[in-house]
């Protein structure tokens, strides 16, 4: 029995520390329970006071009552739109709501009149007068539409001689070719159009007026004179009488009246140009000015006031430049109707582009550099960039609206 007796007892010792080993356990999990409620308590109180103060993740949106996000769409930022980004348009980007909308410069008519005759070829001048025409023509075909018309007309030839005084009978290259600025590259290419006889330039003045007089497109319309020597090809000019415009003078030999200097027929049809409404520049080529006071007078009557000497193919590329650029303009006319129905007319919202790269704001233009409005529908660029755009800078020009204005610094 002692030994009996002392085996329960063991059980029941074995079994008060095993009682007493779960309730210790039991109230260290209570202990931990608490901790963990705390805890949690804890992190509660600390997300709400961060919340509060603008710190730590951001809120969910809970439809306009929860932390800075106060509106009601639905996302976790603080516009009014349904995407996760911090502007007002539909996409996921940072970028305004833009789009492009048509502008246009007002566009002029330019018809240049090469002379072609022998003598540009004898000085060397053909190959660089017309490649500053092809380059100058691709460069500024969306300023300027070109027209080519060349004198004496496409059917001289030297070798037999024929038609060298013949007047060409309407536009080389018309405005409404396909591709006006590649027909031009094509015809006075290496191995097409090249010098031939005389120089009928009043003849080719003449024709000129005939052909703009034709073309109804409405805008404005000049005519661009390159020529190397003075005008001659006028068979009704005496001989024996006329200053002749080759050395040694011939004029007075049969049949070489048409060396005659035909000055005053010239003129005449130069002032009728310009009282067509088709004002006349003069590019005088190479030796040129040994004849300045016969250009003077012609780009005079021409309503240009004077002749531009270009002795050397790089001041020809540069006097075309800037004829060019003369009559580029840089006024642009903006076109509301070509934007969305639900699109108000807002001019804080426009923006303009050079071949992509920003134009800015130029209010009044006091900086001299950007663009600014005239009137509610006509932008005006700046001295400085109307500089660029004239000068072939930029190819094109590009609008945007829904975004604001973008001021220069």
């Amino acid at each position: 029995m002692t030994h009996s007796t002392g085996s329960l007892r063991l059980k029941k010792e074995r079994f008060k520390q095993i009682s007493v080993c779960e309730r210790r356990k039991g109230d260290d999990q209570k202990i931990m329970t608490n901790f963990t409620r705390i805890a949690f308590l804890l992190a509660v109180i600390t997300a709400l006071v961060l919340a509060s103060c603008g710190g730590g993740s951001p809120a969910v949106d809970d439809g306009g009552t929860n932390g800075s996000d106060t509106d009601t769409d639905g996302d976790t930022d603080g516009d009014t739109d349904s995407d996760t980004d911090t502007d007002t348009d539909t996409d996921t980007d940072t970028n305004c709501d833009e789009s492009d909308f048509e502008v246009a410069g007002t566009t002029v008519d330019m018809l240049i009149l090469l002379d072609r005759s022998n003598s540009m070829c004898n000085q060397d001048l053909w190959d660089d007068v017309t490649d500053a025409i092809t380059d100058i023509t691709a460069q500024m075909h969306e300023q300027v539409n070109f027209g080519l018309m060349v004198f004496p007309t496409l059917s001289c030839t030297n070798s037999p001689v024929y038609n060298q005084c013949g007047s060409p009978s309407g536009a080389t290259v018309p405005f409404d070719a396909a591709d006006p600025a590649g027909e031009i590259a094509d015809l006075l290419g290496p191995n097409d159009v090249s010098c031939c006889g005389g120089t009928p330039t009043a003849a080719a003045l003449s024709a000129a007026e005939t052909y703009l007089n034709s073309v109804s497109d409405g805008l404005q319309k000049f005519v661009l004179l390159a020529t190397d020597g003075a005008p001659a090809c006028n068979p009704l000019l005496d001989g024996s009488s006329c200053d002749c415009v080759v050395e040694p003078s011939n004029c007075d030999q049969p049949g070489m009246n048409l060396n005659c200097l035909d000055d005053a027929d010239t003129y005449t049809a130069a002032a009728s140009l310009y009282t067509g409404g088709y004002p006349v520049y003069v590019i005088g080529v190479g030796a040129s000015i040994d004849w300045a006071t016969v250009m003077d007078e012609i780009a005079s009557q021409g309503g240009t006031t004077g002749y531009y000497e270009a002795a050397d193919p790089s001041a020809f590329v540069n006097t075309l430049q800037t004829i060019v650029g003369d009559v580029v303009s840089c006024e642009f006319d903006i076109d509301w109707d070509s934007l969305s129905d639900d699109a108000s007319q807002d001019p804080n919202m426009v923006n303009f582009y050079g071949d992509g790269g920003l134009i800015p704001y130029d209010e009044d233009c006091e900086d001299g550099s950007g663009w600014h409005w005239i009137d509610s529908d006509t932008v005006e660029f700046c001295e400085g960039s109307c500089a660029d755009l004239k000068s072939g800078a930029w190819e094109t020009v590009t609008a945007t609206f829904g975004c604001e204005s973008i001021p220069i610094e």
